[in-house]
């Protein structure tokens, strides 16, 4: 797919603020909808956003869920098949590894009973043990996901916790 002549041409006066690029996102989806893909959803958005806006992003994409908890700058959900959360990022530095040695210590015996209290736990303890700033994204999923994010993607007790910084 030729995604770069397609949203370019359509969307090359669009200035980075949420509505534009949940434009940009729609018109991605809408043109990727019944093609069989090569690459992941996120990537593809994460793409077109990097193109038309610069920067660098973090993506999330998923069918469903059972139940989230967490915050974005962008979220949208598409024709209620795809939920899609974008946000920029002003700092890439930072060690997965580390990050999902941090989670396993600090969270791997827990049992999630309810996902706010884990994902504002995750969240304060992200951010205090870690330099800048971090969101965390909790997802009970149904169908999988597709992502492009700047931190790390760790599971646990039927959760899927995304871990990205933002500055």
């Amino acid at each position: 797919m030729d995604i770069n002549s397609t949203l370019f041409s359509i969307y090359k006066y669009l200035d980075v603020h949420n509505d534009d690029a949940k434009i940009v996102i729609r018109g991605v989806l809408d043109k990727i909808e019944d093609e069989k893909l090569t690459e992941g959803k996120a990537t593809l958005i994460d793409t077109a956003l990097n193109m038309l806006f610069g920067g660098t992003w973090n993506v999330i994409t998923y069918p469903t869920c059972e139940s989230e908890a967490g915050a974005s700058s962008l979220y949208l959900h598409w024709h209620n098949k795809e939920w899609v959360y974008a946000e920029q990022t002003t700092d890439t530095h930072f060690d997965e590894k580390e990050v999902k040695k941090f989670m396993d210590t600090e969270f791997g015996w827990a049992k999630t009973k309810d996902i706010n209290t884990i994902q504002h736990s995750v969240y304060t303890k992200i951010n205090n043990r870690f330099p800048g700033t971090w969101r965390v994204h909790v997802a009970q999923l149904k169908n999988g996901y597709s992502s492009r994010i700047y931190g790390a993607v760790w599971k646990s007790d039927g959760f899927t916790f995304f871990i990205y910084r933002i500055a």
